[in-house]
Formats: C-alpha cells, sequence, structure tokens
C-alpha cells in the first residue's frame, strides 16, 4: 500500500510544517488523482502529480516520433 504510505507521509508533512508556524510555499507529491484531491483539500501551496506529468510529456513524445504531430491532425493522415 504504497499510495497510502506516501499520502501518510504528506499529511504528518503538512501537519508537522503548520504545527510550528511555517508561512513558507509548500510541495507535496501525489501518486493517484485520489490522493492529490484529499491533499489539496488541505491546501498545501503546490500539488504535483509526477506520473501524470510523466505520461503527458511521454504521450506528446511518442506522437513526434511515430509522426502524428498534434491532435489536429486527421487520422491516416500525413503530417505537413
Amino acid at each position: 500500500m504504497r499510495s497510502r504510505s506516501s499520502r501518510d507521509t504528506n499529511r504528518a508533512l503538512l501537519h508537522g510544517l503548520r504545527h510550528h508556524n511555517y508561512q513558507g510555499r509548500i510541495a507535496l507529491t501525489a501518486l493517484t488523482v485520489h490522493d492529490s484531491e484529499q491533499l489539496r483539500a488541505q491546501k498545501p501551496t503546490w500539488v504535483l502529480e509526477p506520473f501524470a506529468l510523466a505520461a503527458t510529456a511521454i504521450t506528446a513524445e511518442l506522437r513526434d516520433l511515430i509522426g502524428t504531430g498534434s491532435d489536429e491532425d486527421e487520422p491516416g493522415e500525413e503530417p505537413d
């Protein structure tokens, strides 16, 4: 249950920072959409979703590699 452990760690970190009146920005990472939603409800400055960001980057890279370019290309149509 790795996701739960990560979520619990984030919650403990956030609680500790707030308990000690930390006033700076706080960035946490979430491994799942569910974890992200729960963390955002606690209002850190940022919640990063590395797997979602990686999937987006990989999808764009694969589109470039296979030559589909952008979403605007018609299926079966060669890119310009």
